[in-house]
């Protein structure tokens, strides 16, 4: 392993191989060796102008404002876990869903299908799927 790199030596050698020029990065430049980058930082250079570019991980961290119909079921799973470890606030039945019950003014897709949503995780209750699908049509619990 090489130690003591530099940042932007534009040839590292290591053991007679050249080195990726990004900070942290042991890669063999093998087989362009463009601009210095192995082909993982090259992807990322070309496709981003940024050879050190990375993705956000997380939806939450992308749009805190106005999140996604997906994004508000993945918080309430990460913070509350799936329904399925919850009984129907209906009937006392395994729920299966997170329903929204107020506050449905976001606008979404799930499944190709256009949908009512809240961006606000405490509009949501546990139901089983024939009360979650009652409540869809009705508009009321119970």
């Amino acid at each position: 392993m090489c130690s003591g790199r530099m940042r932007f030596v534009m040839v590292k050698l290591c053991g007679g191989q050249m080195i990726c020029n990004v900070t942290d990065c042991n890669r063999s430049v093998y087989p362009h060796g463009a601009k210095g980058l192995c082909p993982k930082h090259y992807k990322r250079h070309r496709a981003h102008g940024n050879a050190e570019y990375k993705k956000i991980a997380y939806p939450e961290e992308r749009n805190t404002e106005f999140p996604s119909y997906n994004a508000v079921h993945l918080r309430i799973k990460s913070k509350l876990g799936t329904a399925k470890e919850y009984l129907c606030v209906v009937c006392d039945n395994q729920a299966s869903d997170w329903a929204c019950i107020a506050n449905k003014t976001a606008k979404g897709v799930n499944d190709g299908k256009p949908v009512m949503y809240s961006y606000n995780m405490d509009d949501y209750l546990p139901m089983c799927r024939p009360c979650h699908n009652q409540f869809d049509n009705v508009g009321s619990i119970g």
